[in-house]
């Protein structure tokens, strides 16, 4: 995927909490960059991983790693 760039104070943060995600990660950042593309507005996709238990981490990794404008944070443990 092509995505936008993390300007230094994007238009946009969105809060996201995860937990036990990996299947819908990708198609999430996806569908936020058509829209934000689609409005022309700079974004940030803030990724918080409260403990998760599958390979949420992981996909995460492979999006920044694509490029996806996000910052990402993770838990040892869930907070609930």
């Amino acid at each position: 995927m092509n995505f936008s760039t993390i300007s230094s104070a994007p238009d946009y943060s969105v809060v996201v909490p995860v937990y036990n995600s990996a299947a819908s990660l990708e198609e999430l950042i996806r569908r936020l960059d058509a829209v934000f593309r689609g409005l022309g507005r700079s974004y940030e996709v803030v990724l918080v991983d409260d403990g998760s238990q599958d390979a949420s981490w992981a996909v995460i990794g492979r999006l920044r790693a694509a490029g996806a404008p996000l910052r990402a944070f993770q838990f040892a443990r869930s907070h609930g």
